[in-house]
């Protein structure tokens, strides 16, 4: 798995990620009363996320390639 593929398949993973943990976290009262709470709080989650499963995959990948 080349660099590429793991960051395409952390961003799909980090996708279904957001929609199923959190954004059953929220309802569309919280999100219009506090729009930038929300946004960075969603930002925050996808990067972390993404970079905890990229981490992962590449890390694999290196290993599994020795």
């Amino acid at each position: 798995m080349t660099m590429r593929e793991a960051a395409i398949v952390a961003f799909l993973l980090t996708v279904a990620q957001i929609f199923m943990s959190f954004l059953t976290l929220f309802n569309w009262a919280q999100v219009s009363a506090n729009p930038g709470s929300f946004l960075f709080d969603l930002l925050k989650f996808a990067g972390g996320t993404f970079f905890a499963i990229f981490i992962a995959l590449s890390g694999i990948a290196r290993y599994l390639a020795k």
